[in-house]
């Protein structure tokens, strides 16, 4: 009996140890496992962080890529009107120029018909009319 008992009592020495060290490696495993699980939260967190930060980098490039586009486009467009105004001006100038070598031409022209002009014979009169009370002009008959 007291070998029996002694035995029982060593099976259940056993069986208590077996039972506490099962109890630890389950305490173990499930701190292991709270771990893993806060880890995978946080390195999510993180990953979603890091996505927000990528997207907002991204935003933030393309913003300032249309805004440096629409500059350019605004110098291309202030280029333009400059070489439209600069067209523009010398078109004006070609044609003052070429209205004053008109004028210039026009007048060296009507002076050349005066000179002409003068020498040229007048033409007979061809009507009648009185002076001091005679009649005069040309007869035909």
């Amino acid at each position: 009996m007291k070998e029996e008992k002694q035995k029982r009592k060593e099976e259940e020495a056993v069986k208590q140890k077996k039972q506490e060290q099962a109890e630890v490696n389950r305490q173990q495993w499930v701190e292991k496992k709270n771990f893993e699980e806060k880890l995978k939260v946080r390195v999510a967190k993180q990953r979603v962080k890091t996505e927000k930060m990528i997207a907002e980098e991204q935003k933030k490039m393309e913003q300032l890529k249309a805004e440096r586009k629409f500059e350019e486009w605004k110098e291309k467009k202030r280029e333009e009107e400059k070489a439209k105004k600069r067209e523009e001006k010398e078109k004006a100038r070609a044609e003052e120029r070429l209205r004053k070598e008109q004028k210039v031409a026009a007048q060296q022209k009507f002076e050349e018909w005066c000179k002409k002009a003068d020498l040229k014979p007048k033409p007979l009169p061809n009507s009648f009319g009185y002076t001091n009370g005679k009649l005069t002009g040309r007869w035909r008959d």
